[in-house]
C-alpha cells in the first residue's frame, strides 16, 4: 500500500530570508514499512530527497531534518506499508534580506 502526505508552503511571512534550524518529524512505522522525506524549496517544484526510514520491528522514530535557507519550502512524505505521522515541528529564525 503506497501513501503520501504533502504539506503546503512553510513560510514565516517575514520580508527577510528565513532559516530553519531544525524540522523534527515524529513517525511510527509498522513492521516492514518504509518512508522517504522530500523537500521542495522556494516553489521550485523540484523535490529533493532528505531522509529515508525502514524498519523490521514496529517502532517510533524522531527524524531531524535541517532544510537550507530559503523563502519557503514544502515537505512531502512518501511511504509504503503502515505508518503514522504524529507531529511535524519546526524551529526557525529570521535572517537578513540576502539568501
Amino acid at each position: 500500500m503506497a501513501s503520501l502526505a504533502e504539506f503546503g508552503d512553510f513560510t514565516e511571512n517575514d520580508p527577510n530570508v528565513d532559516g530553519v534550524t531544525k524540522l523534527q518529524i515524529r513517525v511510527a512505522l509498522d513492521a516492514g514499512a518504509e518512508i522517504s522525506v522530500y523537500i521542495a524549496y522556494d516553489r521550485s517544484g523540484a523535490w529533493q530527497h532528505v531522509k529515508s526510514l525502514t524498519t523490521t520491528p514496529a517502532r517510533s522514530f524522531y527524524l531531524a531534518v535541517v532544510p537550507r535557507r530559503c523563502d519557503s519550502y514544502r515537505v512531502r512524505i512518501v511511504g509504503s506499508g503502515g505508518w503514522r505521522l504524529y507531529s511535524l515541528t519546526r524551529e526557525s529564525y529570521s535572517g537578513s534580506e540576502l539568501i
